[in-house]
């Protein structure tokens, strides 16, 4: 591999950047899994990656454009990116995100992506709550009937298993839930419209 993995991905944004889906499928390898975290399953293989990018650019203003805040350079096969999009200029609400890209050591293109955007939704600290709540059914319903020789396996590539599905839609309720409690409390709104008439007497 002659260009290193950062150039590589450089030139992948700048291109869809441009639209130009043709130009950075020159860099994706036959067998690539792409994982866009906003799917359950992930992109396998050149086509689906090709059909995936081409309907993330359809119909998105010419001026919507991937900003490259970081970028890693120090392994010549691997590299994480931190990134945000901009439309003309402006940074897009909820528009930042981080990827990682593996390089194929004997094709040189690209065989592996994760991205991950970020939420729409920020639950702060009820995050903990909601970790600690379904911890205890996570280990009891869907940890694997394996033995300790066995138990490591990578979950690169892998999406969601189909069996967890039902239960990953049952937490995000309970995270909905959660969410919607607090903000809907008596303590929440008692709390904020004392801030309100605070802040109304300090004008006057």
């Amino acid at each position: 591999m002659t260009t290193p993995a950062h150039n590589l991905i450089q030139s992948m944004y700048e291109a869809i950047n441009r639209r130009d889906v043709n130009a950075a499928m020159e860099w994706i390898d036959d067998q690539c899994i792409y994982e866009d975290l906003n799917f359950s399953q992930p992109f396998k293989g050149k086509e689906a990656v090709r059909q995936l990018l081409e309907e993330s650019c359809q119909g998105m203003p010419d001026d919507l454009k991937f900003v490259i805040d970081d970028i890693t350079t120090g392994d010549p096969l691997a590299v994480g990116v931190l990134w945000h999009v901009e439309l003309d200029g402006i940074p897009f609400p909820n528009g930042r995100g981080v990827s990682f890209y593996r390089f194929s050591e004997v094709t040189g293109k690209l065989v592996l992506a994760r991205d991950l955007v970020e939420p729409p939704i920020k639950p702060g600290k009820a995050a903990f709550f909601i970790i600690r709540l379904v911890s205890p059914l996570i280990r009891r319903l869907l940890k694997p009937r394996q033995n300790k020789s066995t138990r490591q396996i990578s979950t690169l590539g892998q999406g969601i298993p189909k069996s967890q599905g039902f239960l990953a839609i049952v937490f995000g309720l309970i995270a909905i839930a959660y969410i919607y409690i607090l903000l809907l409390s008596p303590g929440h709104w008692g709390q904020t419209n004392k801030i309100h008439h605070h802040i109304q007497r300090c004008h006057c």
